[in-house]
């Protein structure tokens, strides 16, 4: 679960810091940025997790990685780092 997201956002949501240049084409995606948590509805976080994010190293982690329901309590954590 959490800790496949961890492995490229971090464990407090702000992404890794030294990533080897090249590694990603676009860097993991920050969740404590106020504005992006504001601009993604929790079912488009859903369709990432299903789908991948075209244009990023994000792959589709269900159902290969996580069950619907550990992708929904995924986005719930995900959703913590708005919380000042």
């Amino acid at each position: 679960g959490k800790g496949f997201c961890a492995a490229c956002h971090g464990r407090d949501g702000k992404g890794l810091t030294g990533i080897p240049p090249g590694r990603f084409e676009n860097e993991p995606r920050i969740f404590t940025n106020p504005t992006w948590q504001q601009s993604r509805t929790d079912g488009e976080l859903m369709w990432v997790l299903r789908n991948g994010s075209a244009g990023t190293a994000m792959a589709p982690f269900i159902p290969l990685v996580l069950t619907e329901d550990e992708a929904w309590q995924v986005i719930a954590y995900i959703r913590q780092f708005a919380i000042p």
